[in-house]
């Protein structure tokens, strides 16, 4: 069966909506001014207040006045390392769970929501909008979406968005870092994306290999496959770092933790008003 989770699609979902959640603050970009607070990673350049930033000798950015609506794209790995099974679904099961619970929040707080399913090109394409009837446009894309046993051709992916993407926007792409061949196409691509957007890339940490290398190696066999998942998940935590030092952010957690990590940044990120 789907691994999407039905619990979003029912009025249980609506208890969980506050289950772990950050409060919301309604600082964001907007016409009129709210308050200065100290530069941060992903502010545009734009908003930086030099006046003040003269002051402090320090870079401070002037926060506007939340607007309505704010622009959310979820973005959703569907190439083969998200047909890897963690914790008995496959990965993609997984970004699937956490991009309904994601867009339930998001459009319950009046943003406006797009989707992107992806592989070695775009397979399906949502522009962001707000309300009930996107959710389920939403819902009916994540339901129906398969991993292609093909490689991500994040620089397809990004090319399109610069194009389709005009107002400033959160960028979600839940996507996966095993393949390092892979995953280091999409270095360049993101950190041109964070010059006009602000740009988070998710992932669920292989709990099997973390767990492997918690089991004494009693034998020969044993012992190869400690080395290579120490091998496997040293690459993975230099490619994050890679990714993150060009002002992408990171979330890199087991399957339990992937639906309220990503709902929690995405409000932290509203609350500091990047967007």
């Amino acid at each position: 069966m789907r691994g999407a989770s039905r619990l979003l699609l029912s009025d249980a979902a609506l208890d969980l909506v506050n289950l772990g959640l950050r409060q919301l603050r309604r600082d964001g970009r907007g016409s009129e001014f709210a308050r200065l607070r100290d530069y941060a990673q992903g502010d545009s350049v734009r908003e930086v207040d030099w006046k003040a930033t003269a002051r402090r000798t320090r870079p401070v950015t002037r926060v506007m006045e939340s607007e309505r609506s704010q622009t959310l794209l979820i973005g959703v790995d569907a190439g083969r390392s998200m047909a890897a099974r963690v914790d008995g679904l496959t990965k993609l099961d997984h970004a699937v769970n956490a991009a309904l619970f994601l867009a339930f929040v998001a459009i319950k707080n009046g943003d406006r929501v797009g989707l992107v399913v992806f592989a070695d090109g775009v397979k399906s394409y949502l522009a962001p909008n707000g309300g009930r009837t996107q959710y389920r446009k939403i819902v009916d894309a994540l339901y129906s979406a398969r991993p292609h046993l093909t490689y991500v051709d994040y620089l397809a992916l990004f090319k399109e968005l610069n194009v389709r993407l005009l107002r400033r926007s959160l960028l979600c792409v839940f996507t996966d870092f095993i393949d390092e061949d892979q995953a280091s196409t999409m270095v360049d691509p993101l950190r041109r994306l964070a010059r006009r957007h602000v740009p988070l890339c998710l992932s669920v940490k292989d709990t099997a290999l973390s767990a492997l290398l918690r089991t004494p190696p009693a034998e020969a066999e044993v012992a190869y496959q400690h080395a290579v998942a120490s091998e496997l998940l040293s690459e993975r935590e230099a490619m994050k770092r890679k990714i993150g030092q060009g002002g992408v952010q990171m979330i890199d957690v087991s399957p339990d933790e992937l639906s309220l990590a990503a709902v929690n940044k995405y409000l932290e990120i509203k609350a500091r008003g990047v967007l």
